[in-house]
């Protein structure tokens, strides 16, 4: 085999290790959404489990966009050199997520993960002397607004974003229409690797049939209204605090029914799919939390009921949800609460490790780095066990009634 034919084959074979993965995931995710849909539903209220079942389809998506996008971008930033691909150092830069500033300096570019794949579908088949133009069909529309979706998932700041209502009607042409343009690029670049079908290439398309959305659970205020009322503010935050909640508890059991019929157990397919879904809605419920708690001291200061300082506001809108987390709970305990804020460093490291496991399974570079061992279920256990003691002190206390009854009677004119 030619050296060039080589070097197409071990990129090709890279690119399938981990969208083979991820495709097992997301076809797990699908099947799962699926039954929950064919369920029994319940005769009023929400149904949960079908909730639950779609955030994890969109999570699961979505792993697949950046996992895929990553590895093809990475490997073709790698080879651009060798193969005489003509990248200008910008060009090159941008397939790693980053650009160059005007004074030298090297930043991360932030693509979306649509803008990643677009990208990737760009640059990638170049590696392969292949012209490819990613079509954008009818239903790139629905693949938009699931990405909307997975962005309130990943960072929840309103209840809806946890209700994730407009991943119904747009899954089935969002799911298929990415599937089918993954499986024509992939096919494309195949065609001129010899023995390609070696290496056992394979995308498959469920053809489930979806009903319609969920309901709402809440009323459609705007957060203004809100915002403007401390019971009202505390009822909606009460409200986020258990979908994130029950999320992760749900996530949690499927991790376990997952493993435990599967005769690999925890690292079976579905078993490691299980935890990987685990590790994303764990994080996602610590981000959301962090974001509930800074809606409820941002509501209570708008209300004049006490001032929140510079210095605190600049960490509540920094980038290191951790810390916005921990200040967030230090403002609770003064201003709200009446317990004690304990810290414990040890869990604290844990949590970070925890990120980067999470990082790790979003942006993979090879298809080893998708398997969570039993080690890492430490880092699991421990960042859960950091951000449940950290949150152990959401209590309210007098200091809380005695302002909201001041807010009440300001508002009221008592």
């Amino acid at each position: 085999m030619r050296r060039i034919d080589r070097k197409r084959a071990e990129a090709l074979t890279r690119v399938l290790e981990i969208t083979g993965v991820l495709t097992e995931d997301l076809l797990i995710s699908a099947e799962l959404f699926h039954n929950s849909l064919l369920a029994k539903r319940p005769a009023s209220g929400i149904d949960w489990d079908l909730a639950f079942s779609a955030k994890t389809a969109v999570r699961a998506l979505f792993a697949h966009v950046e996992g895929t996008s990553q590895v093809m971008r990475i490997t073709t930033s790698e080879l651009a050199e060798e193969l005489g691909l003509g990248l200008t150092r910008q060009q090159t830069l941008e397939l790693l997520g980053k650009r160059e500033t005007r004074d030298g300096s090297i930043v991360d570019l932030r693509l979306s993960p649509l803008d990643g794949w677009k990208l990737a579908a760009k640059r990638f088949p170049a590696v392969f002397g292949v012209e490819y133009q990613l079509e954008f069909g009818p239903h790139w529309q629905a693949l938009k607004d699931l990405m909307e979706v997975r962005k309130g998932l990943t960072h929840p700041e309103t209840l809806e974003d946890l209700v994730a209502v407009n991943a119904f009607p747009n899954w089935q042409p969002g799911f298929q229409s990415y599937l089918s343009s993954v499986g024509a690029l992939l096919t494309a670049v195949a065609a001129v690797v010899p023995d390609a079908d070696r290496l056992k290439m394979s995308l498959e398309l469920a053809a489930h049939r979806y009903q319609p959305p969920v309901p709402r659970i809440f009323k459609a205020e705007g957060m203004s209204v809100i915002a403007g009322h401390p019971l009202r503010t505390l009822d909606y935050f009460k409200e986020a605090l258990f979908v994130l909640m029950e999320d992760t508890g749900r996530s949690m059991r499927l991790s376990r029914d997952l493993s435990d019929e599967s005769s690999e157990s925890f690292f079976g397919v579905r078993g490691q799919f299980g935890v990987r879904n685990w590790v994303r809605t764990l994080v996602s419920e610590m981000e959301g939390t962090r974001n509930m708690v800074a809606f409820l001291i941002r509501a209570s200061a708008g209300r004049s009921e006490f001032a929140v300082v510079d210095d605190d506001q600049v960490i509540l809108d920094g980038r290191s949800w951790v810390d916005a987390l921990e200040r967030s709970m230090e403002i609770w305990t003064e201003q709200f609460g009446k317990g004690v804020l304990r810290r414990d460093r040890r869990l604290r490291e844990t949590i970070y490790g925890l990120i980067k496991l999470r990082d790790r399974l979003e942006h993979p570079k090879s298809g080893r780095q998708l398997a969570v061992s039993l080690q890492e279920m430490d880092l699991i256990m421990g960042g859960d066990a950091w951000f449940r003691e950290l949150t152990n002190v959401m209590e309210l206390g007098e200091s809380w009634s005695q302002k909201a009854r001041a807010s009440l009677e300001t508002s009221t004119g008592a």
